[in-house]
């Protein structure tokens, strides 16, 4: 599925950069406030463990879908461009333990999003750019088991990424980028839905996305 999305997201832009010869050379500066949406291909790393019984920690991959929406302002000085930006989205993304010892543990990542800072170099119409700053995520560990519960919190993390942008008219912009996401470690205690007994709970996840945006630049 990565290499498909990889595929199609680069389709896209190879026909976003002939589209954009309508555009006249020197396109309207990249300064201002823009808005759009985005949606891509989600990829994770979760590792969970359970301190007091280890025979039942795994680790695995958990890939998704990731979409919603962004956000920013950014200023055009000469070549350079600088901004900050914020997005957030739904994600649907979830690792389930298929162990001997554990087959009750469900691992999800619902929504996550950003607030970073960006830098970019401008050639024209074409802009390539870095960014970083603060990732959100909302983590849920649950035990599937009846009568068991679940901790749902939302993560606190950092993120860096980069990316290509074109100006495809002077307002309309498109975009690929790539976001590495750590959501930090999250710890908790699930009980039984008589409250008479728990056990505690860590889960730690990072997260990579592959996604395109397109956003009206006012």
């Amino acid at each position: 599925m990565r290499h498909l999305t990889g595929g199609g997201l680069l389709a896209a832009l190879i026909l976003a950069a002939q589209a954009s010869g309508a555009a006249a050379d020197g396109a309207a500066p990249w300064t201002g406030f823009y808005v759009g949406l985005h949606v891509g291909a989600f990829w994770g790393d979760a590792a969970y463990d359970e301190p007091d019984y280890p025979e039942d920690d795994f680790s695995g991959d958990m890939d998704g879908l990731a979409g919603g929406l962004y956000a920013g302002y950014a200023w055009q000085l000469g070549d350079a461009v600088l901004g900050l930006e914020a997005d957030g989205g739904a994600v649907g993304a979830s690792l389930a333990a298929d162990g001997p010892s554990n087959d009750y543990t469900v691992l999800s990542l619902n929504w996550n999003a950003h607030l970073r800072a960006r830098a970019g170099w401008s050639f024209g119409q074409w802009q390539v750019f870095a960014a970083g700053g603060l990732a959100l995520g909302r983590v849920e560990i649950e035990d599937s088991d009846i009568g068991w519960g679940s901790i749902d919190k939302t993560q606190l993390g950092w993120s860096v990424g980069g990316g290509l942008e074109v100006a495809v008219t002077p307002s309309l912009r498109f975009r690929v980028e790539y976001l590495y996401d750590d959501y930090g470690d999250q710890s908790g205690a699930i009980a039984n839905a008589a409250g008479d007994f728990t056990y505690q709970v860590h889960a730690d996840l990072t997260g990579q996305t592959l996604r395109a945006g397109l956003a009206w630049q006012f």
